[in-house]
């Protein structure tokens, strides 16, 4: 999907209500074939699209990658999930626990920033059950169906949103 230009002849980025709002709707969506494992991608220039994007995970067991615009794609080989750094911090979506610790060393590599926002994509513990790995004031967003599902479960890996949207 090509956006078209700003008066200033550049094409929009994706900002970070912009990045909040498309990666709930996709991820909750189950974006990329039924489990939200998709990554939502963006072209070289930030604009809205998709083209594909294959690192490999290397020796350090993770592999990170700009999409464009600020959109980075991290994956172990196995699960993939996204982050996009804004001028406030680090936005990320699902932690999986195959990831682990590995997820902050990506981020790391892209920026000092700290994570502020983490988005649940949905409830499973092979997309969130590694949310630990970042800090206890990160603000956790995921739609009202998850966070009523997570309220009534007792799974420490799996903190409960701090924030639910319609």
């Amino acid at each position: 999907m090509q956006q078209p230009a700003n008066s200033s002849g550049q094409k929009p980025r994706l900002n970070r209500r912009g990045f909040i709002a498309s990666g709930l709707g996709l991820a909750s969506g189950c974006f990329a074939g039924g489990c939200g494992c998709g990554v939502a991608l963006a072209g070289a220039g930030g604009e809205l699209g998709s083209r594909p994007v294959n690192p490999s995970p290397g020796g350090k067991g993770y592999a990170v990658s700009e999409i464009g615009g600020g959109l980075y794609w991290v994956t172990d080989g196995g699960y993939n999930t996204m982050f996009a750094v804004t001028a406030d911090g680090v936005i990320a979506c699902d932690a999986p626990p195959s990831l682990g610790l590995n997820y902050p060393k990506a981020i790391a590599e892209v920026t000092s920033k700290p994570v502020t926002h983490l988005i649940y994509s949905h409830e499973h513990i092979d997309h969130i059950a590694g949310a630990g790995v970042f800090p206890k004031n990160v603000e956790i967003i995921a739609n009202r169906h998850t966070a009523n599902l997570l309220a009534g479960r007792t799974d420490t890996r799996r903190p409960p949103p701090t924030r639910a949207i319609a």
